[in-house]
């Protein structure tokens, strides 16, 4: 004889207690459909008439999302120009290879200060990382992938010139 509490009767109850919940309705539940960068594109060869596209709505935010970059990329280029200029400045003091003199210090300061100011260079390159990603698939003559490469090698470029400005500052201080 079993019990009301034996585990022979919750057996066959289990799965209804289990998927009750599956009917529940309503809430704030994210939805399923596709998002833009989910809907496929239609890809084809060199030789057709059909190429990989942006549909009108990708255009549009990587158009603003470029224009976006490419100010911030400015605004970063200018005060890295700024900032080298005083670092060079501070190099071209007198006494400023001994360590612990003013001078010295002085230029380890504009030093700290010019990386800082290239720090946003690698912030750019890293959100460019995603528009590289949308237009990789793109024709290579295709505006939309032209405007994201071109700028993702400018960071670049900058960011190495930067960093290479950084080392042979530091290898002088040093």
């Amino acid at each position: 004889m079993t019990s009301r509490f034996s585990p022979l009767f919750w057996c066959p109850a289990m799965p209804a207690l289990l998927l009750g919940g599956c009917g529940l309705t309503g809430g704030d539940f994210p939805s399923l459909a596709p998002r833009p960068a989910e809907t496929p594109r239609v890809i084809a060869t060199e030789g057709d008439s059909a190429y990989a596209a942006l549909s009108a709505e990708e255009h549009a935010a990587l158009s603003r999302d470029l224009d976006s970059e490419q100010k911030a990329f400015v605004a970063a280029s200018a005060e890295i120009a700024a900032t080298r200029l005083a670092v060079s400045q501070r190099l071209a003091a007198p006494g400023v290879t001994q360590k612990a003199s003013q001078a010295w210090s002085e230029a380890q300061m504009a030093l700290s200060r010019f990386d800082l100011a290239r720090t946003p260079l690698e912030e750019i390159d890293v959100r460019l990382a995603p528009l590289l990603r949308m237009t990789e698939d793109l024709p290579a003559t295709n505006p939309d992938r032209l405007a994201v490469e071109a700028l993702s090698a400018k960071v670049r470029a900058e960011s190495a010139a930067a960093r290479n400005f950084m080392d042979k500052a530091t290898s002088r201080l040093n």
